[in-house]
């Protein structure tokens, strides 16, 4: 039986790479397999989480009817199937230092290491600080967005941590389209995704989101002097108060 990895409880880390294994081994026997392969990898926080990375894992696989590469990612009480890419940039995590198992692989590191993971010893840790947190630029960027764009909607709502964060909630801003994207350009991210998509990955719940106009949202700066947030919804959650 293999064990997790000793420590990720304390630090509220989830379930990540005991998911990513169990993926990958109950996909390597389906009729339908979709030759999932482990990732281990480091994920940087955003919003007030700003300034902390840590280790995550989830699956890959290849999908040649859409000829792209989508990642699973059902830690914690995710469902999240999307692009590769729009994970990595929405979780701020470099492609090239992902590392990557078949079943094969990932078998023998299980074998060898008996844990989930993380298996290289570049990951041995749960999370870091890497810079100073001081809860980002969401709101600001969010409202410069619709002053420069009055088609868009500004919107702030409750965000999940993921991995060690897991847990955690803390207050968000971003922008919406009339089309249903979401552009998410905090703490230099250039993220544009179908909001659906978004939604999931934040575990976001559209019953906590407010939504704001340029009409709106001007009634709401003036009123409080302050980039946001502007709800009562927001007081009982983590967050940097823009100012």
């Amino acid at each position: 039986m293999v064990r997790r990895r000793s420590g990720i409880e304390d630090y509220g880390g989830g379930d990540c790479f005991e998911q990513a294994w169990n993926n990958q081994g109950d996909d390597a026997f389906a009729d339908d397999s979709l030759g999932l392969r482990i990732c281990h990898g480091i994920a940087t926080g955003f919003g007030p989480l700003e300034g902390y990375e840590y280790t995550h894992g989830w699956n890959e696989y290849y999908d040649e009817y859409l000829d792209g590469v989508y990642v699973i990612d059902t830690s914690n009480g995710n469902d999240i199937n999307m692009p590769a890419w729009q994970y990595y940039a929405l979780m701020g995590i470099d492609s090239d230092s992902v590392h990557r198992y078949d079943y094969d692989e990932a078998y023998q590191e299980a074998s060898r290491t008996m844990v989930y993971g993380p298996w290289a010893s570049e990951l041995q840790w749960e999370y870091r600080k890497i810079a100073s947190n001081d809860g980002g630029d969401c709101f600001v960027v969010a409202l410069q967005n619709v002053m420069a764009d009055k088609d868009l909607y500004l919107c702030h709502g409750i965000v999940s941590g993921q991995g060690p964060l897991t847990g955690i909630r803390f207050s968000h801003a971003w922008n919406e389209t009339q089309a249903g994207y979401v552009i998410d350009q905090s703490n230099g991210n250039d993220v544009c995704m179908p909001r659906d998509a978004y939604y999931a990955l934040g575990q976001i719940n559209p019953d906590e989101v407010r939504y704001y106009n340029f009409d709106e949202m001007a009634r709401k700066v003036v009123e409080y002097e302050t980039y946001g947030p502007w709800d009562s919804l927001f007081d009982h959650v983590a967050m940097r108060r823009g100012r």
